[in-house]
């Protein structure tokens, strides 16, 4: 979109696709489309991380942050102030990744809560990632070739 057209950049389909190509797409495109609760909304569901390229607005809107952070908890990180200061809207952050929750507030870091739900987000996807590679978290100790 960085070379499109004006027209272009305000054609919510070209806009679309080539968002869900390139999330940082959206950032070029016209303020309109960036501000559109109903064109931006599907896009975060898709990808949470849009929500680094919607307007200050749509990043205050706690409809768009929470749809974003059940996709990618990370996306917390995008969101306005007050909405990473809102325990719900953490919790679903940390609940998807526990990564997330050093995007919180400082009262929300130290939320019982929110941290223990951090914790096993953490420690389940940890087991996930063993069990698809294979690896194990003890050290493989293998007798010398004598």
């Amino acid at each position: 979109l960085i070379r499109a057209a004006p027209s272009l950049r305000g054609d919510r389909e070209i806009v679309a696709v080539a968002t869900l190509q390139n999330r940082s797409a959206l950032m070029y495109a016209q303020p309109h489309l960036r501000s559109d609760l109903h064109f931006c909304l599907p896009l975060l569901r898709r990808d949470g991380l849009v929500l680094a390229f919607v307007s200050p607005e749509l990043r205050a809107n706690r409809e768009c942050v929470l749809a974003a952070l059940q996709q990618n908890g990370l996306a917390l990180q995008h969101a306005s102030e007050d909405l990473c200061a809102d325990r719900e809207c953490v919790l679903a952050a940390v609940r998807q990744n526990g990564d997330a929750l050093p995007h919180a507030s400082w009262e929300l870091q130290a939320d019982h809560e929110a941290m223990s739900t951090a914790v096993t987000q953490q420690a389940l996807e940890g087991r996930r990632r063993r069990a698809l590679t294979g690896r194990t978290t003890q050290p493989v100790i293998c007798p010398r070739n004598i």
